[in-house]
Parts: C-alpha cells; structure tokens; sequence
C-alpha cells in the first residue's frame, strides 16, 4: 500500500515534468550541473593564439623495426611486425 502510493506519487512527479517543456529543461539543467560540479577537471590543454613552431619527435611515433607488407586480391593493405606474421 505505502510502496503503490510512492511509485504513483513517483510516476505523477515525472509525468508533470515530461508534460512542461520549461520544467524539463529545468531539472535537465540542474541534473548538468550537478554531473558538472562533480566531475569538473582543470583544462589540459593550453589555447594559445598563434602556434610558430610544431615539433615533433618522430623516433617515438614511428618504431624502427621490420615490417611486412601485405597487399590482398582486393586490393586492402596490411602492415605486421615480422614477429606478428611469423605467430600467425
């Protein structure tokens, strides 16, 4: 009896929210909020105006090792590691 009125009262609390477009984007907006406050993080990234110079260290991208190339008779592309074609 008491659980049937709290899943009413329950049930008729969301269906005026649903009916009232002004009253969903209200609890939307605090429900944001609320996700915004606890999960806030400080930015990792700095915006900066103007980039002069981009360097990039290509030794750790691109490991030095052999490799096979592999072209199917669809015409797709494989790259594997020697060690990684020999294991299959």
């Amino acid at each position: 009896e008491n659980e049937h009125k709290h899943l009413s009262d329950e049930i008729n609390k969301f269906n005026k929210i649903l009916d009232n477009p002004k009253e969903l984007n209200r609890v939307l907006a605090n429900e944001l909020k609320a996700l915004a406050k606890t999960y806030r993080n400080a930015r990792r990234t700095e915006i900066q105006a103007e980039v002069s110079d981009i360097k990039i260290n290509t030794d750790v991208l691109v490991p030095d090792e052999d490799v096979v190339v592999m072209v199917s008779h669809d015409g797709y592309i494989k790259r594997s590691s020697i060690r990684s074609y020999k294991a299959s």
